[in-house]
């Protein structure tokens, strides 16, 4: 259920089950439009489908007044996100996406033997990250506990800014997935590229809860 938020800004609402979601008017319309509600119960009841009309949508948005060859929807175009990418590629590239929601029962369904091998250590060809890097960068404890005990993946992989899953937990001040990583054997010294250990980015961000944490740990 939604109230009107009480605040001097625009007319807002918030869900009073806990005051932390916010929306808009327009965003409360579409369930009062027939029309509209049936789309928005759709995507409510298919999360892959939301993301996939919005994936479209965001790429036309952003090819608007680019040379045609730069157009993803142009005739002919794979989708975006598929360009060149195997399906064992897709997989992988989808079990990251999981892992940067969170979504630790989305991810065991790719890895189901009637879906295509799934590579759970690929790295992301454009940043060399992985799927423990994005669990460890939005702080999913229960993710993380996934990828290390049940993955194997290794807690120590740097992507090519030679940050490692600790280095991302340790700038957000993610305290419980830091004592994941360093638990599964990460390693508080390793450095960045910038010659930074996960100690200097959390004393870095103000993060003083992993600061401490890391302080007491051996390099």
């Amino acid at each position: 259920m939604w109230k009107l938020r009480e605040w001097e800004g625009p007319l807002q609402f918030e869900d009073e089950e806990s005051g932390t979601l916010m929306m808009l008017p327009s965003d409360l319309a579409l369930t009062d439009d027939a029309a509209m509600r049936a789309v928005v119960v759709e995507y409510a009841e298919d999360q892959e489908l939301f993301f996939q009309d919005f994936a479209l949508a965001y790429a036309k948005l952003l090819c608007l007044g680019c040379p045609e060859e730069c157009n993803p929807l142009r005739a002919g175009a794979a989708p975006p996100g598929t360009v060149a990418l195997s399906p064992a590629e897709q997989q992988a590239a989808l079990f990251r996406e999981q892992a940067m929601h969170g979504s630790v029962y989305a991810a065991k369904k790719l890895l189901a033997p009637a879906q295509p091998p799934c590579d759970v250590h690929a790295l992301e060809a454009t940043s060399g990250r992985n799927a423990l890097h994005k669990a460890a960068f939005w702080g999913h404890n229960d993710m993380t506990k996934f990828l290390l005990s049940e993955c194997k993946l290794r807690p120590d992989v740097a992507d090519c800014y030679g940050d490692t899953p600790l280095h991302d937990a340790a700038k957000f001040g993610h305290e419980q997935v830091a004592q994941l990583l360093l638990d599964a054997g990460a390693k508080a010294g390793v450095r960045n590229l910038k010659g930074q250990t996960p100690l200097d980015v959390a004393r870095l961000h103000a993060k003083d809860a992993v600061a401490r944490r890391l302080a007491g740990q051996k390099l």
